[in-house]
């Protein structure tokens, strides 16, 4: 990761990412894997948790499947979300 990172900040130029954004655009990639595990269709039911506050970020919810976006609740404290 740290090798293919180096990669991009290197040629950012040329390919038009720095290592960072190359990382989070695979970071978010897997997220949206994950979700996708939960819930496989319209039937499926399960609850997913980003337990990290950069997914309250417009930044990071527009990277999410467009069919999870709506279902979005952000809590400011775990005992909130349980109600």
């Amino acid at each position: 990761v740290r090798s293919r990172r180096g990669y991009y900040d290197k040629h950012k130029a040329t390919l038009g990412l720095s290592g960072s954004e190359w990382y989070s655009i695979q970071a978010l990639r897997a997220v949206n894997q994950a979700v996708g595990r939960v819930i496989r269709h319209k039937n499926d039911y399960g609850a997913v948790i980003f337990a990290d506050e950069r997914f309250s970020l417009s930044s990071h919810q527009v990277a999410l499947s467009r069919w999870i976006r709506p279902h979005i609740k952000q809590f400011h404290a775990f005992g909130d979300a349980q109600s």
